[in-house]
């Protein structure tokens, strides 16, 4: 089983039978190859995106170490009018994750990404914020070649929180003002 097969084996095993894919056919792709996707999945009013190929095939870091290849999802609202703009979400993080990847720069648990536009349309969330799949548990983190990380969309405000404070202090804010974290209009919690 290849390393594509593998991963959307994992991701069933969470969410179910894939719904669809889907990949940006235009921008700059170098060093990219064809193999690069983002899967959907539909789980009641739920979707669920996903890279398929984020690290796959890295380089060791500028230190010589292996990497440790990494994944992201992202939750969101059902609706077909929003998918074209989780698909470049994802790609246009993977493809930062990607640029830098021969610096050592990768991508981890804490690390933030500015979209350099609003999430979805109106939303203040304009920087994702990489994360453990709380909403998931260990078992969807820990897949058998990569590391399955939860890309949350979150706000300038809550960004310069987590720089200021810490990321353990900006989850208890959202732990304390439980928010709908699919929602692109909500309100940040700090």
């Amino acid at each position: 089983m290849n390393y594509f097969e593998a991963l959307q084996t994992h991701y069933e095993k969470t969410w179910g039978p894939m719904a669809s894919t889907g990949r940006l056919t235009h921008g700059r792709r170098d060093g990219w190859g064809t193999d690069f996707y983002v899967g959907r999945w539909q789980v009641a009013d739920l979707s669920i995106w996903a890279t398929f190929g984020m690290s796959e095939a890295l380089a060791c870091g500028s230190d010589g170490a292996p990497s440790e290849p990494v994944e992201l999802f992202m939750l969101a609202r059902a609706n077909p009018a929003d998918e074209f703009s989780h698909i470049e979400t994802l790609t246009m993080v993977a493809h930062f994750h990607r640029s830098f990847a021969s610096d050592g720069a990768r991508l981890g648990v804490g690390h933030t990404v500015n979209f350099g536009r609003p999430w979805l349309p109106a939303s203040r969330c304009s920087y994702g914020l990489v994360s453990r799949p709380y909403t998931y548990g260990s078992q969807l983190e820990s897949a058998s070649q990569c590391r399955v990380l939860w890309l949350l969309p979150i706000t300038a405000e809550e960004r310069a929180y987590k720089i200021e404070a810490g990321l353990e202090a900006l989850e208890q804010k959202f732990e304390a003002a439980p928010f709908d974290f699919t929602d692109p209009l909500r309100a940040s919690v700090i």
